[in-house]
């Protein structure tokens, strides 16, 4: 599946036109099977120097269509999300830094539905039947064929403000100044133009596996994480690999899932004074087979 994003983004204490502190946007795909496994998504592309702390927090709202298909294993989505994950990074020195987050989700039926419907009605958009189903239901799960009949493999269930499983990231930067020094004169000032890190993480079994908010056991990221900033532009390049298990009851009806890759790729643009301007295109593999 591919992810496009596109936006822009305020940098503070800019310059005349030049980037301060450049980096891709944090953004994930937020698919509900997806949000089970940890992914070497975009994060910024220089360590912290040590003693900075940077905190955080992104927002995501999703409103989900997907009539299951006529195959023998199928998937169904019918809902919304929304995900608040605070996070917070800090400097260990050496180029590394290390950095946690804590996502919350809420699943329901939400209160997009008709919004989503009218707008695709006022630019003759398909409805792919969403029309003819009662509004802000919801309905997440994928079913497995099998020789006794179809069972339900995975399933998210309703829920307000749930914690789901907690990724820890641990980043080394042999190549590219740090971010957070205290003046431009301080080596740590972040003016290396080119940065490479190599990154380590695992995601901790926190989420309720039988609510579908993880999936029950231990996931280990490998990726790596480069960019190259001049006075207006930067370009930014990004990925890795996750090994993980499928939760107990994906096990148990003989469903596997696949583990992920992301690569990924973005610029950044300074069009003015505190503003710039990003875009990004991420790859990632499908856990579902």
């Amino acid at each position: 599946m591919v992810f496009w994003v596109v936006g822009a983004m305020l940098s503070v204490g800019c310059k005349g036109a030049h980037l301060v502190d450049p980096a891709p946007l944090a953004v994930r795909n937020q698919h509900p099977v997806q949000l089970t496994a940890m992914l070497a998504n975009a994060r910024p592309t220089r360590a912290l120097s040590q003693g900075v702390v940077e905190t955080g927090a992104n927002v995501d709202w999703t409103n989900l269509w997907l009539r299951p298909g006529k195959g023998a294993d199928r998937i169904e989505l019918d809902g919304e999300l929304v995900r608040i994950t605070p996070s917070v990074r800090y400097g260990l020195g050496a180029g590394f830094d290390i950095g946690v987050a804590l996502p919350l989700l809420n699943a329901g039926g939400g209160v997009l539905d008709t919004f989503v419907e009218n707008w695709h009605s006022q630019f003759g958009l398909p409805q792919n039947e969403r029309d003819r189903f009662d509004q802000d239901r919801f309905t997440v799960r994928v079913d497995r064929a099998t020789p006794s009949g179809t069972q339900t493999a995975w399933e998210l269930q309703p829920t307000t403000l749930a914690i789901q499983d907690v990724p820890i990231e641990l980043a080394w930067f042999p190549i590219g100044s740090a971010r957070g020094g205290t003046s431009p004169s301080d080596p740590s000032d972040g003016t290396e133009p080119l940065s490479f890190g190599l990154r380590l993480g695992v995601e901790l079994p926190t989420g309720d596996e039988d609510r579908g908010l993880g999936n029950g056991s231990v996931d280990t990221m490998l990726g790596f994480v480069a960019g190259y900033h001049w006075e207006r532009f930067a370009i930014y390049a990004w990925g890795g690999h996750t090994f993980m298990r499928e939760p107990r009851s994906v096990r148990e009806t003989g469903l596997r899932w696949r583990d992920p890759s992301v690569i990924g790729t973005g610029v950044e643009f300074a069009v003015a004074p505190r503003l710039s301007l990003s875009g990004q295109i991420e790859w990632e593999t499908s856990l579902l087979e």
